[in-house]
């Protein structure tokens, strides 16, 4: 969340950022948003060291990572599996 934060303040002209945090219990995964109002709906995403970087995390995690653009608006969604632990005796 920290790096999708410091993008939006380095790379857009954003007026409106929304975070947004849950757990899938359907698909046991732990899912964020992050999106904002601060891009041109034809602005291409190259990704910058900050998206690399979030990619890479959510590998090492066994998640993924998506983003968009959609109409002015820069979504970033990861989706991080998560693992039942059972800590019966």
């Amino acid at each position: 969340m920290q790096e999708a934060l410091t993008n939006a303040a380095r790379h857009a002209n954003t007026k409106k950022l929304k975070v947004l945090a849950g757990f899938d219990e359907q698909a046991h995964e732990f899912i964020l948003i992050v999106e904002n109002d601060g891009v041109a709906s034809s602005a291409a995403v190259n990704p910058s060291l900050g998206l690399t970087g979030i990619r890479e995390r959510m590998a090492i995690l066994q998640g993924h990572v998506v983003w968009a653009i959609e109409e002015d608006r820069f979504m970033l969604r990861c989706h991080i599996p998560v693992v039942e632990v059972n800590h019966a005796p």
